[in-house]
């Protein structure tokens, strides 16, 4: 225990020198500086408070005050998009400190000062609608990169009836930020508190040193000051930690100590000469484990007052509203979602259930899959065969039941890829996607589509609306055989442009050789350098010619010539991108612009290099054929109804061309050498 309490000291010590700290003076200060029009009522708003919290009398409670809360998550497709356990990890951090808090770190002087502060906190299972809800959102802004008040606008629930927590990736260069309660009543839209990503729950992209601001940041909503004070309205000083004059100064509770403040775990300071409360919450140490009676009480009178309508968060009504009053029997929806949708044959996908709420009783079903292991809400199930494969989930409890089935979720690719497979000029994509072609929506909205009308070698091009979407969406390949190649490259063209200049759209080529078990990324194709227009569209972009569209190769490594070789596009487009396309994507010998010198049904072009006379032999009825230029302009083009064509060629100029035609539904080229 001894090893466990000099670590927890030690993490937390570290943390106070590289850590950002809360900024809730900061900001209220800036409010008063930004805002004249909201002094008077706030400090009308702020004597109410005190004279409210100086006259209650608190209530011996048989329950907790349960507080609904609900998590927005603001990112930009970056760490800041944090996963639900991490969430949840808050969640329980908070009931741990506001209800059990863990006494053994604190030292013996203050332990007869720890309280329970008979608060808990629930994430809401029903929205403001009334609608099923985790109690999570997530919204892609670029606003997270700020973290001031702003970012409310995006979203903002009912602060009386919620508390809003905003998980953001910079919270205005600092740890967190909460309106006290009577700056709130003042200005409702502002009310909830904002967080960095890193300073949320213990694990994840935080961690146990940074776990502290949460339960800091509540004791702030819910009208505690810092142990040093600061926040006296009217004149709203900004004290800050450390000063020696924050001795004459006061939280506003009895049994707290006088403190200048602190900025590490100095346990034995006494800097207005008596021992500080240096793990109290509310100090900046960051090593908080306590609160003391004197704050509970605080707190409780806040939750009694009509101020920023905290006594309405916990009554009755309203924790029925929200969902919170008891583990709830109604399963709002099935759903599940899998780690992986794209996988090998023998790969193994975890899908997890995330169906809401109460779910008590699960089964599984997926047409060609074999279940490897079942437990809790997580399903394994390995695929033998290649395909695209459902899968179907029902969940019930003794009262309510509900089912979900997706159709063609999992695509299982062949390890061994196909050969040749060379070149796609989207003109024949369909159905898409096909067990050629898939897409991902990894962290946006939108998907990859064909488009039928815009096309730089004809009419089709592969098109993501970054007009009326944004995020990280994939567009990935069947896997491929290049383990014959001793090099190779893949070729593509795009067209881009965006809204207005300077935003950091990009799009990223992977490459895996295990089936995509693993990538690597290329260097990404941004900015300036990604848009092919040199005007940016305020209506959605559409390439007027061949002239508004690029061309890039890139070598494959030679570690990624194997047999089930794959890459992909990944696209990341924020809210001022527009429209991009892609089309003719070849892959094969460099050298060739991607382009194969074999046919997977052994057609022959011959002779070659040639004068004048050039014979394709073995073709299939129907087959269209045209020998385009190294510009891919269509120079000849014939449709064949027999096993042979032999076409004069006497007429083009010297140089290198490429025979085109399509077989098995793919696309190939052969080059050919015009003498």
């Amino acid at each position: 225990m001894r090893i466990f309490i000099a670590l927890y000291f030690l993490l937390s010590v570290l943390n106070a020198f590289t850590q950002s700290h809360c900024g809730t003076d900061e900001m209220h200060q800036q409010l008063f500086q930004d805002h004249p029009e909201y002094h008077e009522v706030i400090t009308r708003k702020y004597n109410e408070l005190i004279n409210f919290t100086a006259n209650y009398t608190p209530v011996n409670r048989t329950t907790t005050y349960i507080i609904p809360v609900v998590f927005h998550v603001i990112h930009d497709n970056g760490v800041e998009n944090i996963s639900e356990e991490q969430i949840l990890d808050q969640i329980r951090i908070l009931n741990r400190d506001y209800t059990n808090p863990d006494t053994i770190p604190i030292i013996d002087t203050f332990k007869p000062l720890i309280a329970d502060c008979e608060i808990e906190f629930r994430l809401a299972t029903k929205d403001p609608n009334g609608n099923c809800t985790r109690g999570i959102t997530r919204h892609q802004s670029s606003l997270t990169t700020v973290g001031d008040h702003q970012v409310k606008s995006i979203v903002h629930w009912p602060p009386d009836k919620y508390l809003n927590f905003y998980i953001v990736r910079n919270a205005a260069g600092l740890a967190g930020h909460a309106l006290l309660p009577y700056a709130a009543d003042s200005i409702p839209n502002w009310d909830g508190i904002v967080m960095g990503h890193n300073y949320i729950g213990s694990i994840g992209t935080s961690s146990v040193g940074t776990s502290v601001v949460g339960s800091h940041e509540v004791g702030h909503y819910l009208n505690l000051q810092h142990v040093w004070g600061g926040n006296n309205v009217p004149n709203f000083p900004y004290l800050p930690v450390g000063q020696a004059s924050n001795c004459s100064t006061d939280d506003g509770v009895g049994d707290t100590p006088n403190t200048i403040g602190n900025q590490s775990c100095a346990l034995n300071n006494a800097t207005c000469g008596s021992l500080d409360n240096v793990q109290n919450f509310m100090d900046y140490s960051y090593c908080g484990a306590m609160f003391t009676h004197g704050q509970k009480a605080r707190m409780h009178a806040t939750l009694n007052s009509p101020i920023a309508n905290r006594n309405n968060l916990w009554s009755t009504a309203n924790l029925i509203a929200t969902g919170t009053d008891v583990p709830s029997t109604d399963i709002c929806s099935a759903a599940f979602k899998a780690e992986h949708i794209i996988v090998c044959v023998g790969d193994t996908v975890r899908i997890s259930d995330i169906s809401k709420h109460g779910i008590q009783n699960r089964l599984w079903s997926s047409n060609g899959g074999t279940t490897v292991s079942y437990t809790d809400s997580i399903l394994k199930i390995v695929y033998n065969t290649p395909g695209n494969y459902d899968v179907k989930l029902t969940v019930s409890n003794p009262f309510d039941s509900d089912s979900t089935t997706k159709s063609n979720y999992i695509s299982v690719l062949p390890v061994t890829g196909v050969r040749n497979w060379v070149n796609e000029d989207m003109e024949y994509l369909s159905p898409f996607p096909s067990d050629k072609w898939m897409t991902d929506r990894l962290n946006g909205s939108g998907s990859w589509e064909i488009n039928d009308s815009v096309g730089f070698s004809g009419n089709k091009s592969i098109m993501y609306d970054n007009f009326n979407h944004s995020g990280e969406v994939a567009f990935e390949s069947t896997t491929i055989d290049l383990s014959g190649y001793t090099s190779a490259s893949l070729f593509f063209r795009y067209a881009y442009t965006n809204k207005v200049f300077n935003t950091v759209d990009r799009i990223n080529t992977y490459w895996s050789n295990d089936c995509g078990a693993t990538w690597i990324a290329t260097f990404p194709i941004l900015g300036g350098s990604l848009r092919t227009k040199s005007t940016t569209d305020s209506v959605p972009f559409v390439p007027a010619d061949n002239s508004e569209w690029k061309d890039k190769t890139f070598s494959i490594p030679g570690g990624y010539l194997t047999d089930n070789f794959r890459f992909k596009f990944v696209f990341k487009g924020t809210e001022n991108g527009n429209n991009i396309y892609i089309d003719d994507i070849s892959v094969g010998a460099t050298g060739s612009i991607g382009i194969d010198e074999e046919s997977i049904q052994d057609v022959l072009v011959y002779p070659n290099p040639t004068i004048s006379i050039i014979n394709i032999v073995n073709l299939e009825k129907g087959t269209e054929i045209q020998i385009i230029d190294q510009s891919t302009r269509i120079v000849y083009s014939l449709v064949s109804y027999n096993n042979k064509e032999a076409i004069n060629v006497s007429f083009l100029e010297k140089g290198t061309y490429f025979v085109k035609y399509r077989i098995n539904n793919m696309i190939q080229l052969k080059k050919i050498i015009k003498l």
